[in-house]
């Protein structure tokens, strides 16, 4: 084997015992050096439990740590990492060989890294069979999923709703008393060879997913009788149960072949060394023009080898476990984890010269914002379940663009808008739902929702409601550029990059292989790889004269120029991703000479997938400026029907990476009022005009090759794009752009009426036992928002725009029960403002009218009091949960919770701002009061009753949240008409009628900390409702004044008149019929 360098071969041990499996394995770079494993057998009928499972874990695994080292003849120091099964699986288990990876690493000195127990298998499987884009059907004692790779990261098409397969298996062998060595599936399958006789057995498949508990309950009660009568043997009955739970998963895994247009599919995990569940899937393989892969036992097994393997992925691509988040949990989904452009990142990171460290100062720097925004929020470890740490949030976006203005550094963040106008994202999006419907489910129904204490890894991934408009309000009021394009917004990220002559910020991988002009200096940081503190520089430049000298940031930087991508003329980059495979298209079969490169690169020490991207990298750059024979030789492969949709599938893949320099970026950078920055005086590459509708259809060699040439980037100058789908903000009033620009119009809401198939709204944490979607509580403000921008487009004569429905109208994907049903909302006709110029009469009567609020009614002392007392009315009237449970809001636990917060965090604010220097420091001292005093509450709870979530109280916070959201944009939308209206009358300052009825209290003061809302509006809960009004003012308000003492001078008494006094206001309008 030829010599590589030890960051070309990492060297990792594996970890794994999830289950009664323990494996340890030695891998360097893809090649299993050593794999012992042993076993936990528990007697005949018997299961094994998780506490024995531990133990006997913890008597074998340092003899089988050492066993792995000797087989692999390799030393402990001679390791790169350490890798270990991070979850799913049993915790006991889990938890032993977490510990002993831990210590281990700790004693090595090597780096941790926390792998998912399915990826692992997945990627093992891919290694050993050559996979290389196929369906996964993974079928193990705990998991049974159909997996595809979309979207960045491993997708589940199906999976169970109930037990998983292998578990059914072993559970109808404990019934029918059948031995556990070597494992009763194992004995399951060799008595099925023998059995003849097929029992028929229910067969419960529900669309993508199926459910085997049901099954294994009528065989319960069947098989002893049937058994009893001599009718059938135990061999039948374990014939007739492998036929058709295998035909169950044989099934569902051929709709998403179908549905992918796979021609490639792997089986993996315990079960799939089945020989029967083999021959079932080659079959249906087979029929489909397809390749089943599959291995035997020793890769389907848990294994340790499985977590080496994925440990060497990950730690190529940079990935670490810090020691503080070595924690294990037993549900770690395999839609979880991201994982990028497959192989992509791996493959430029084993080679040093791909990035290069670098500081960062006085320059501008582009971010992807939404890949940002949840990536912090993420990594920060605050909360999600609760509705969202806003103000905790604030603290920490506040310090990081702090430390990005130390070095001089001026963030751009770039947001997205509307998806694609021919909704082309919809299946996607509807997909994601209802996978979090599924987690959502799994987690209120599991005993980690009643463990108050959970950690973060056993939350739903789902981002509270308001992250996005908190980040934005920091923005604003730092003074930070940000923007929203008019559809997605990746590859204007890249474009303005360019334009600004600066790095792009974002951890996805598509960035890279962009089809950049050559003579641009084009740089991507991932997100991993931009440091968070800065560092002070030697010398000070000519650009600092503060007495502090100069910082930058430490980063590592990604140049197409300086990589191993230089060699491939750029047009012919967005081929990479094409023959690779993406979100977008699996890969395409490989021309013959990119195989002869892929079968003579496998003695250079790569692994699989970095040999294959090797060998494609080192074809592409044998072409220099000749786009149409790489084309050519791509498509050659293909004949008929399958020519015509390949060459559509391309086209569409390339298409995502064909960057614009002439429109888009400029008219950004334009409402940002942001200079072009310095380029070489070179052409510079553009993009040749966009098809319009739908792709010519290529039925000829020759004219499918001229389709795909003629989207590659160009190298000449002068030829701007046509991009048809940029047209959202057409004709719309300066003001109605800028609003749009600055983020202020939910791009949700636009979905609805500007996208074909309308808006996927996203799932919540929400009460999944009331039938009605969380959004149910805001339809009527969405109808009058939808109602204006309708009136606003045909006055215009735009009307053309609005795609979603046939009928021009607004249609919505909501949830349902647990399913997602499409929704086509009763739009009212609105003329508004209905004369010129709108008075504040008009503004005050559309209120009452369409939402029975009579601004008229409110006496406050103040506007934000004024605005806090509608959005309470609303929300109550409104709540499927609020109104049912209280008599008004003067019993409402939420609506006095919210009150109280809202007001106190907001006298806070308002007294603090005389000291804008101290400000952060306060702040992030309020963060932790408001912590102590949510455990403070929590703690008061336990004495009555088992301090436990409650899904009611946190619904109706969410809730709360989107009232917020949907009446703020109401008005928003308002005030653009109004002032349109007064404009074009002839006013040259047109009032804007709203200023004198609202004025919100900024969202992260309102909704300050999710956790302490919660646990205030329990215990406010847990007096009998005639008595919450007087313990609020009596016992709640003073104890979290005395709370606050070194912080606010606050006056319990006159905190509790201010909250009577509004109570009383907005009793008074919800008695308004």
């Amino acid at each position: 084997m030829a010599q590589t360098t030890r960051d070309a071969m990492p060297v990792v041990l594996g970890m794994e015992g999830s289950a009664n499996k323990l494996g340890i394995g030695v891998v360097r770079d893809g090649v299993v050096l050593s794999n012992p494993r042993v076993t936990y057998i528990t007697p005949p009928g018997e299961g094994f439990q998780p506490t024995e499972t531990a133990r006997h874990h913890q008597t074998h695994i340092i003899s089988l740590v050492s066993r792995a080292l000797r087989e692999a003849n390799i030393e402990a120091e001679e390791l790169d990492a350490i890798a270990y099964t991070k979850g799913p699986g049993m915790g006991a288990p889990l938890l032993v060989v977490a510990v002993v990876a831990r210590t281990l690493s700790q004693l090595w000195n090597k780096p941790l890294i926390g792998v998912n127990h399915c990826i692992a298998h997945i990627e093992m499987g891919r290694l050993i069979t050559g996979a290389r884009s196929p369906v996964v059907l993974y079928v193990s004692g705990g998991n049974t999923q159909v997996i595809s790779f979309t979207s960045g990261r491993y997708r589940i098409f199906g999976e169970t709703i109930d037990i998983a397969l292998g578990n059914c298996l072993d559970r109808f062998a404990r019934i029918v008393n059948l031995s556990n060595d070597p494992s009763p599936g194992y004995n399951v399958e060799m008595l099925a060879r023998k059995g003849s006789k097929f029992f028929e057995l229910p067969y419960s498949v529900k669309g993508m997913d199926v459910s085997f508990a049901g099954l294994l309950s009528y065989l319960e009660q069947r098989s002893c009788d049937l058994l009893q009568s001599g009718e059938y043997t135990v061999e039948d009955l374990c014939f007739s149960l492998q036929e058709t739970v295998f035909a169950m998963v044989v099934e569902i895994t051929e709709r998403a072949m179908a549905h992918c247009g796979a021609k490639e599919v792997l089986v993996v995990g315990g079960v799939g060394c089945n020989g029967r569940l083999q021959e079932m899937m080659r079959k249906m393989a087979e029929e489909r023009g397809a390749t089943l892969f599959a291995t035997d036992d020793r890769f389907c097994i848990d294994n340790g080898a499985m977590i080496a393997h994925t440990g060497c992925l990950m730690y190529a691509a940079g990935l670490r476990t810090p020691l503080h988040e070595s924690t294990v949990t037993q549900r770690y989904r395999t839609d979880d984890v991201e994982m990028g452009v497959r192989g992509l990142f791996t493959y430029l990171t084993q080679q040093p010269d791909n990035f290069t460290q670098c500081d960062l100062h006085n320059t501008y720097l582009v971010f992807d914002a939404e890949n940002y925004i949840a990536t912090s929020y993420r990594q920060s470890g605050l909360a999600r379940h609760y509705g969202g740490e806003y103000l905790s949030f604030i603290v920490l976006i506040r310090a990081a663009i702090t430390e990005l203005q130390k070095c001089r550094i001026t963030p751009i963040f770039v947001f997205d808008g509307c998806h694609e106008s021919k909704g082309s994202k919809r299946e996607t999006l509807l997909k994601r739902n209802a996978e979090r419907i599924d987690t959502l489910s799994r987690y209120l129904n599991n005993q980690a929702f009643n463990d108050v204490e959970n950690t973060q890894q056993s939350t739903p991934d789902i981002l509270p409601k308001l992250t996005n408009q908190v980040f934005l309000s920091v923005l604003e009021e730092m003074g930070i550029h940000h923007v929203n394009c008019e559809r997605e917004a990746d590859i204007h990220v890249a474009e303005l990059a360019i334009y600004l002559n600066c790095p792009v910020v974002s951890n996805d991988s598509d960035f890279f292989i962009f089809g950049t002009p050559p003579a641009s200096d084009y740089r991507v940081i991932p997100l991993m790889f931009l440091e968070q503190k800065s560092k002070p520089l030697p010398s000070r430049c000519s650009a600092c004269t503060d007495s502090a000298g100069c910082h930058a940031l430490p980063c590592k930087v990604f140049r197409p120029s300086q990589s191993v991508l230089r060699g491939i003329c750029p047009p012919l980059r967005p081929l990479l991703p094409v023959l690779v495979g993406n979100d977008v298209i699996s890969s395409v079969p490989f021309p013959s000479a990119i195989t002869e490169r892929l079968n003579s690169s496998q003695r250079n020490g790569m692994s699989y997938n970095s040999r294959r991207i090797h060998a494609v990298i080192g074809w592409l750059s044998g072409f220099s400026d000749d786009l149409s024979t790489p084309v050519r030789e791509i498509l050659s492969l293909h004949h008929g029907k399958q020519l015509e949709d390949i060459t559509a599938q391309i086209i569409t893949c390339v298409l995502g990476y064909v960057l614009d320099l002439h429109t888009v970026c400029r008219q950004l950078a334009d409402f940002l009022s942001l200079k072009e920055g310095k380029k070489s005086h070179v052409c510079i590459a553009s993009s040749p005009p966009r098809p319009n509708g739908d792709i010519i259809k290529a039925t000829t060699l020759e004219a499918a090759v001229t389709a795909v040439t003629n989207v590659l980037p160009s190298q000449q100058c002068g030829v701007p794009s046509m991009k048809s789908d940029a047209n959202l903000i057409c004709g719309w009033p300066q003001n109605f752009r800028s609003k749009f620009r600055q983020g202020c119009i939910s791009t949700t809401l636009l979905d609805g009426l500007y996208v074909r198939g309308g808006t996927v709204m996203r799932i919540l944490m929400e009460d999944l036992g009331l039938s009605n979607s969380i959004y149910y509580v805001t339809e009527k403000l969405r109808q009058l928002q939808y109602g204006l921008i309708i009136h606003l487009e045909e006055k215009l004569g735009c009307s053309y725009k609005l795609c979603a429905s046939n009928g021009g109208g607004a249609v919505e994907y909501r949830r349902q029960g647990f399913n997602i049903c499409c929704f086509e909302l009763q739009v009212p006709r609105l003329v508004f403002p209905p004369v010129q110029p709108a008075s504040p009469d008009l503004f005050t009567d559309f209120f009452k009218h369409y939402l029975r609020l009579d601004l008229r009614l409110v006496k406050m002392d103040s506007i934000e009091s004024h605005s806090l007392v509608c959005l309470l009315v609303f929300w109550f009237r409104n709540s499927q949960i609020a109104r049912f449970r209280s008599s008004g809001l003067h019993d409402c636990p939420v609506a006095l919770a919210v009150i109280v917060c809202a007001l106190i965090t907001s006298m806070f604010f308002n007294s603090a701002r005389r000291n804008r220097d101290a400000m952060n420091s306060i702040t992030a001292d309020l963060c932790d009061r408001f912590g102590v005093l949510g455990s403070n509450l929590k703690e008061q709870h336990s004495r009555f009753q088992p301090s436990r979530l409650s899904i009611e109280i946190i619904h109706q916070l969410n809730e709360l949240q989107l009232v917020y959201q949907e009446f703020h944009q109401l008005v928003e939308l308002m005030d653009i008409l109004c002032v349109h209206a007064g404009s074009s009358d002839g006013c040259t300052a047109p009032e804007i009628p709203s200023e004198r009825f609202f004025s919100f209290i900024p969202e992260w003061v309102m909704f300050s900390s999710g956790r302490l809302l919660h646990w205030l509006a329990i215990n406010i809960e847990h007096s009998t409702p005639l008595d919450r009004m007087h313990r609020l003012s009596t016992h709640w308000i003073p104890w979290i004044v005395r709370g606050l003492l070194n912080t606010l001078d606050l006056d319990a008494r006159s905190l509790s008149d201010r909250i009577n006094s509004l109570i009383s206001s907005a009793e008074r309008m919800l008695r308004v019929k």
